[in-house]
């Protein structure tokens, strides 16, 4: 998909897009890193330093939520379409085979993570809607994925 705007919502200072550009993959993957590895403290297997980079990274479409104030991108989700991989990220952490009928329809989205500075609830709400179109636009009918949830506070957040 080009990088075409798939929500904006003027006159906020978003804008969301699929990631065509090289550097804006690694902007994607720099804020991953610093989310996952600097503030939540995973160990992450990455080939480039700063950067949270795995196989499934080729493979996927990367939403980005773009700051149009300074440029930055403060918000991402890693999409997977149908046919893409042999397998899901997900089949790694979960027996899914009872859900094979579903995969040629289902979309796999994941390493969804905001920027510590923009968490008040706009850009995981524009990235949630571009999902949405995404699923829609490309003409498939799922969406799944699986996250992390910490709980260290014995789970009182989650709830």
């Amino acid at each position: 998909m080009p990088s075409t705007p798939l929500v904006a919502t003027p006159p906020s200072s978003y804008v969301t897009s699929i990631a065509d550009t090289t550097e804006q993959i690694r902007a994607a993957q720099r804020l991953r890193h610093r989310v996952f590895a600097e503030e939540l403290g995973a160990a992450l297997d990455t080939p480039l330093p700063g950067h949270d980079i795995d196989a499934f990274d080729d493979l996927a479409d990367h939403l980005i939520v773009t700051d149009t104030s300074s440029g930055d991108v403060v918000g991402t989700y890693r999409i997977i379409p149908p046919g893409r991989a042999r397998r899901s990220y997900s089949d790694g952490e979960f027996d899914l085979v009872a859900l094979n009928a579903l995969r040629s329809s289902t979309v796999e989205a994941g390493r969804s993570c905001v920027h510590p500075d923009h968490r008040s609830g706009a850009v995981i709400t524009l990235m949630w809607s571009a999902l949405a179109r995404y699923v829609l636009l490309s003409g498939h009918r799922y969406l799944a994925g699986c996250a992390s949830v910490p709980l260290a506070d014995g789970g009182r957040a989650a709830t």
